[in-house]
């Protein structure tokens, strides 16, 4: 169990609390402005349908062919917008990340890729030579030990067309109003729009592609809390460097933070990884397996001065923010050892302050697991429609499906031992008490046990968590004998 000081347990008791009195899906798409009471209908309909068997394609989920056609019918209507779809959800994030009063706001970039010989109309190429789109988005996280996921709070598609390098100059490149870089700065501003007025503190949190001189000046101007982990080694301003002259001045960050004292050190468990499918990304993102490491952290304040390309941007010759070091000490040869720069508006003034920021960085985990949720919790890349606008209708819907899953598959981290009726129904517990009886679950099982005989109904045996597909399989089997048993009792309609 993670509780760690009576401030984060009854940060835990409060959410505990709150998500008892989440709204159902159904309740919370009910809250969409479709126009058509009709199509609010439909809407509520084709939740109910995807909820149930997520994994599931179109046809699979209907239970008749006149409900098959009234799904593919209902994506497909072009009077349905995305944001119509998808601002509920955002709404009650919101309000849940405002009752946190303090926040993180993970921003991330993944590739949805379609397979088959079809072309899709209005998609694009990705990396890996698939075709599909890039999806960004904006994941609320609490900034608690719990790291719970409180919701979607903004996304973009992007599709990429083919163009030849020959066709711009870098000049060009760097000025280009649509280039995709600029989805982190939207991604941002999106959020902090959703939270203008509000008491709340937001802390963006960006990976290595957020590392941009220009995106980082705007959001210490506008005076904004973030960690962006560093992929660029910049210059340091030259009244940064050492005036010594018996010893070399560090003229870039790492050179800096390399002469930097040892501030604190963790021992954490680093997460698996897959390897990535994209050829671009297998060098930055290697496979590895869950290990322990020992990190050593050190801080220091730095004076970034501006690249030279940006001269005539009007943006400040120099920025001062914090860089905080991460290193992985006594590596297993072979394996790739942990290393970050992250670069930050928080202070560092204290051992807590900088542990604080290594922390909310390695937050980011909680949107690589929604990723995952949406596409092999939802098998988003498996869906059967034949353009871009009826597919993002379709990821509108499962984006609060994929939510739900991933804060389903973390109840028994946050809460282990909250009555497992918070969760499944009554018949689902006795399916699970009769179908699995060396599990042995009692009158009133534990989110923990039930979550437990869901992962062996599904095949999972092993002391380690189980992945999406063993828990996709465990709660399938679950609906499908609960269906039946239903019937069974005569209490089916």
């Amino acid at each position: 169990m993670l509780m760690r000081t009576p401030e984060e347990e009854l940060m835990r008791q409060r959410w505990e609390e709150s998500y008892s009195q989440l709204p159902t899906l159904v309740e919370e798409f009910g809250e969409a402005k479709l126009g058509r009471k009709s199509r609010g209908k439909t809407l509520a309909r084709a939740v109910k349908l995807a909820a149930a068997t997520p994994a599931s394609s179109l046809p699979a989920m209907s239970s008749s062919r006149a409900e098959q056609e009234m799904l593919y019918r209902f994506f497909n209507n072009e009077a349905v917008s995305v944001e119509q779809l998808t601002e509920p959800h955002i709404r009650g994030t919101v309000e849940r990340a405002n009752a946190m009063g303090r926040v993180l706001a993970v921003h991330d970039t993944s590739s949805i890729s379609y397979g088959g010989n079809a072309t899709r109309k209005g998609l694009g190429f990705l990396n890996d030579g698939g075709h599909g789109y890039f999806l960004h988005l904006g994941l609320a996280v609490s900034a608690d030990t719990w790291r719970v996921p409180l919701g979607v709070l903004g996304s973009e598609a992007m599709v990429r067309v083919k163009l030849s390098d020959k066709t711009r100059t870098w000049r060009q490149k760097r000025d280009n109003p649509d280039k995709e870089s600029l989805r982190w700065k939207r991604g941002i501003e999106r959020v902090e729009a959703l939270f203008e007025g509000a008491q709340t503190e937001v802390v963006h949190v960006a990976d290595r592609e957020g590392d941009d001189y220009v995106l980082v000046a705007e959001q210490l101007q506008a005076e904004r809390l973030f960690v962006i982990r560093q992929q660029y080694d910049r210059l340091l301003e030259r009244s940064e460097l050492q005036q010594d002259e018996q010893v070399e001045a560090p003229r870039r960050v790492r050179e800096l933070l390399a002469q930097a004292m040892v501030s604190c050190d963790r021992e954490v468990r680093i997460s698996a990884r897959k390897q990535d499918r994209s050829t671009e990304k297998r060098k930055t993102y290697p496979a590895r397996e869950t290990r322990t490491a020992r990190l050593c952290i050190s801080a220091a304040s730095v004076c970034i001065r501006r690249p030279t390309d940006l001269a005539r941007k009007g943006l400040p010759a120099s920025i001062q923010l914090n860089v905080v070091h991460v290193w992985e000490r006594d590596v297993v040869p072979g394996l790739e050892p942990v290393e970050w720069y992250l670069m930050s508006s928080l202070p560092i003034d204290s051992e807590e302050q900088i542990l604080q920021i290594v922390d909310f960085y390695r937050a980011r985990w909680v949107i690589e697991e929604f990723f995952k949720a949406l596409k092999t919790g939802c098998a988003i890349e498996k869906r059967q429609l034949e353009s871009k606008d009826p597919l993002l209708r379709i990821l509108a819907l499962f984006l609060p499906i994929a939510h739900r899953l991933l804060l389903l598959r973390n109840l028994p981290r946050i809460a282990p031992q909250a009555p497992a009726s918070m969760v499944l129904t009554d018949s689902q517990i006795t399916v699970l008490r009769l179908k699995l009886p060396k599990h042995a679950l009692p009158p009133q099982p534990t989110i923990k046990q039930a979550f437990t005989a869901v992962a062996a109904l599904g095949g999972h045996f092993s002391s380690r968590d189980p992945g999406w597909l063993v828990l996709g399989r465990g709660f399938e089997k679950l609906l499908w004998i609960e269906q039946g048993f239903l019937m069974a009792s005569g209490y089916f309609s």
